[in-house]
């Protein structure tokens, strides 16, 4: 049987807490591809100048020239940013580590069967979520299911992940973002 892999953006990664993209390509024996993105100088220039630092600041910070940092804002780049120093700017910039990459070019070659293993741990996990006595829609049955893309396993996933977390921490209180506005607002 052919091996078939897939293309998958950091972004759509899904990690654990405290593990980095690099790793995670580690442990599914993906390969690191690259592919120049000349959009990258400007949305890193942003982020500089968003997190309101000079160049030769916010090279000081991560430990390059100014004008390194420069040549990627420029795009002036004939090979891939380094991944550890893509991590030490989404942190000086407050950016998330896993967008930089994505906008960097950074995307992973999954193989076929780890691929497929992490489509079908979306689907029973949603499957799981969507089927449990206490957030089962009303009038929802497992037939229902089928009429969801894969994508929206991701995201519904994703959204019960970030709301146990919220409630975990102690967050915000979910009612008033539920409830129907008043004034037709």
């Amino acid at each position: 049987m052919a091996r078939t892999s897939r293309i998958v953006s950091p972004l759509s990664m899904q990690l654990t807490e405290g593990e980095r993209p690099a790793a995670a390509a580690d442990s599914f024996l993906a390969r690191v591809l690259w592919g120049a993105n000349p959009a990258f100088g400007a949305y890193l220039s942003r982020g500089r100048e968003d997190a309101n630092l000079s160049l030769r600041a916010a090279a000081g910070r991560v430990g390059i020239s100014h004008t390194y940092l420069a040549q990627m804002e420029q795009y002036e780049l004939r090979s891939a940013p380094p991944m550890e120093l893509l991590a030490k700017l989404a942190k000086l910039y407050g950016l998330d580590e896993r967008e930089v990459q994505h906008e960097a070019g950074y995307r992973y070659e999954l193989p076929g069967d780890i691929a497929e293993e992490l489509a079908n741990r979306e689907e029973r996990q949603f499957r799981r979520l969507l089927l449990h006595d206490l957030y089962r829609p009303e009038g929802f049955t497992e037939d229902d299911l089928a009429k969801f893309p894969p994508a929206v396993w991701r995201t519904v996933v994703e959204l019960a992940r970030k709301v146990d977390a919220n409630a975990r921490a102690g967050g915000a209180d979910l009612a008033p973002i539920l409830s129907p506005r008043r004034g037709g607002k």
